[in-house]
């Protein structure tokens, strides 16, 4: 039953990858499958795959105490198994936490599976081919005609927008506004465009918003009843809150709240190519081009379809890992040369140190390394 209700990886200067099947790659190691009937995880002991107990449990400690940070889950899937799962700060492993920009990620995967269904024909398709009643937009323009779904999903959609100068929730913010207005869709497509469509990346959690109209046009339905029939329900996901902004829309810039458990899920069913349970839910086309780099960054990072990458060397093999990211510090990153999900919710919402890179970096990773 429902319940009602961006941050990158720092520090290590990553090798990006530039090839799209990434996760045929590099998917590596231990291949354990889940149960025919898998709704929870099944708990096991970070030995019995391969993983440093005592380095695990130093980080616990130090987690504990408060020296990494304000976090307050950490989890570890790997070989199908939860081998790690803490909550710190009074946070339980019921409890929901927000997991704001992951929002985005998880928007995505309803689209790609509007495209697996045939609902979406293609990612080519123009962006104002799924909002036709919008017959009278503010600055009309070409290239605002020539958006497509691609762009949007690439964060290349060309809008002039700009929330990472300002902090967010203050009126300087343009998500702040985005929230405000009567009509969330009609408020991004009102904008003026900055750039060309394709040219440009700008983070940008109004064209994220978007998607919330791309699918409920695309599938005649609104955006929580197509993830709670295609993705929730078949992950056993039960609890969450998806409250609605105006119009009663559901927000897919932000906004979801998610146990930290099904958090992994959504990582597990990405590290699995898309199948759960011997079912597949989402295709591996999806997968490779949602995880592919569209634009790189000088810090080593790269974005592709609402999802951010990274790849380091990890011995003698490269490590390639996707991840969803949210404000404050929640993740849900997919290693799959390790086999491994790593899920994190924390609260670093008033511009606190972030410790996320020396918890990956520095203890998971090394508990990894099995030597």
């Amino acid at each position: 039953m429902k319940v009602n209700r961006c941050l990158i990886i720092h520090r290590v200067v990553f090798i990006i990858i530039l090839m799209a099947p990434a996760f045929a790659i590099f998917s590596c190691g231990d291949k354990s499958t889940q149960p025919e009937e898998f709704t929870e995880w099944t708990v096991a002991s970070p030995e019995s795959q391969g993983l440093n107990p005592f380095i695990l449990d130093t980080l616990t400690i130090k987690l504990q105490v408060g020296e990494l940070g304000k976090i307050s889950s950490l989890l570890i899937v790997r070989g199908g198994k939860l081998v790690y799962e803490e909550y710190f700060r009074g946070f339980g492993a019921e409890d929901l936490h927000v997991v704001h920009s992951v929002t985005k990620s998880i928007a995505a995967t309803l689209v790609g599976m509007a495209i697996d269904e045939g609902k979406i024909s293609s990612v080519q398709t123009g962006l104002l081919d799924f909002f036709p009643s919008y017959t009278d937009l503010a600055n009309p323009s070409a290239d605002k005609d020539n958006i497509t779904l691609a762009h949007v999903l690439q964060m290349r959609a060309g809008f002039a927008w700009d929330e990472q100068s300002t902090p967010y929730g203050t009126a300087e913010n343009p998500v702040t506004h985005l929230y405000q207005s009567p009509d969330m869709f009609k408020f991004v497509l009102d904008l003026p465009m900055a750039d060309p469509p394709g040219t440009k990346f700008v983070y940008n959690t109004g064209s994220s918003m978007l998607l919330s109209g791309v699918i409920a046009h695309a599938v005649g339905r609104d955006v929580e009843s197509y993830a709670e029939d295609k993705l929730f329900t078949p992950l056993g996901i039960t609890e969450y809150s998806w409250p609605r902004g105006p119009n009663n829309v559901h927000p897919t810039g932000d906004g979801l709240s998610l146990r930290p458990r099904d958090m992994a899920k959504i990582g597990y069913l990405y590290l699995r190519d898309g199948v759960w349970s011997g079912r597949r839910l989402l295709s591996s086309g999806w997968i490779a081009a949602s995880t592919q780099p569209y634009t790189h960054f000088t810090n080593g990072s790269a974005y592709g379809y609402q999802w951010w990458l990274l790849s380091m060397p990890f011995g003698e093999f490269t490590l390639y890992a996707p991840f969803a990211a949210g404000w404050g510090d929640q993740f849900i990153i997919v290693v799959p040369l390790l086999n491994m999900v790593v899920v994190t919710t924390a609260e670093h919402f008033s511009g606190e140190q972030s410790h996320i890179d020396e918890v990956l970096f520095d203890y998971i990773l090394e508990a990894a390394r099995g030597d």
